[in-house]
């Protein structure tokens, strides 16, 4: 059974909170336990209910749901509901589980709501499983991956490179720690303080000439770390 989620609807729209109300009817977890109208009233029924869970419009008039969230320092999950995609980087980067779009289709609302799910299971750790869809900004873009698609996540500062079947795709404003947390181990494996890989990509684990071991990608050798070469070994039954 699902945990109960207490949850804030933010929206300057009456209507709009109607029928988001509406459509979030059939998931009796989701219990609906106020409304706001601006980022002043929000933030008043966020610091006295405590929330687990809101769902937030990005325009509220004077303020935006942006200037909400750095106003309060209360740990909850956020989901935007907005009409303009403009933000959606800027979302992901603070670690929105959702971006949805108005009118709402139900089928939208559906996957967020997994996704909501997923991450209770997980006791509020944001994970991402196989088949959940990363965003990766290349340039202007904005690009959709499957996290299963992914072969290499390469350090780079603050921010992290995604490779897809080898090739440069684009980057994610995260770090690779934080990646470490959400990949599912059984799938995805650090082998340096620069990268992570997903193990199914791997075609080869080499010694080289002078000790140490390398992964062999199609386009890529990559250095395996002592730190993490125990891990390594256990995984792939290594014995030398």
């Amino acid at each position: 059974m699902l945990k109960t989620l207490k949850t804030i609807i933010v929206d300057d729209e009456p209507l709009a909170r109607q029928e988001l109300r509406r459509l979030l009817n059939p998931y009796h977890h989701i219990v609906i336990s106020g409304e706001a109208g601006n980022a002043e009233g929000a933030a008043n029924l966020i610091r006295e209910i405590n929330p687990d869970l809101v769902f937030l419009d990005i325009d509220l008039g004077m303020k935006s749901g942006f200037d909400l969230l750095e106003s309060l320092d209360i740990d909850f999950e956020i989901v935007f509901v907005t009409a303009y995609d403009a933000h959606a980087i800027r979302a992901f980067e603070i670690n929105a589980l959702d971006y949805l779009l108005k009118p709402v289709h139900p089928k939208r609302l559906e996957n967020a709501i997994e996704r909501i799910g997923q991450s209770n299971s997980l006791q509020n750790k944001k994970m991402v499983g196989a088949a959940d869809k990363i965003m990766v900004r290349r340039n202007l873009r904005q690009i959709f991956v499957s996290v299963d698609k992914i072969s290499i996540i390469e350090a780079n500062g603050d921010y992290t490179k995604i490779y897809v079947d080898d090739e440069y795709t684009g980057m994610v404003h995260q770090t690779l720690k934080s990646w470490e947390e959400m990949l599912p181990p059984e799938l995805f494996q650090r082998i340096h303080r620069s990268f992570i890989v997903n193990i199914a990509a791997i075609e080869q684990i080499i010694k080289t000439a002078s000790g140490t071991h390398e992964i062999h990608f199609n386009n890529f050798h990559l250095p395996v770390s002592r730190r993490y070469l125990k891990n390594i070994r256990a995984k792939f039954r290594i014995d030398t």
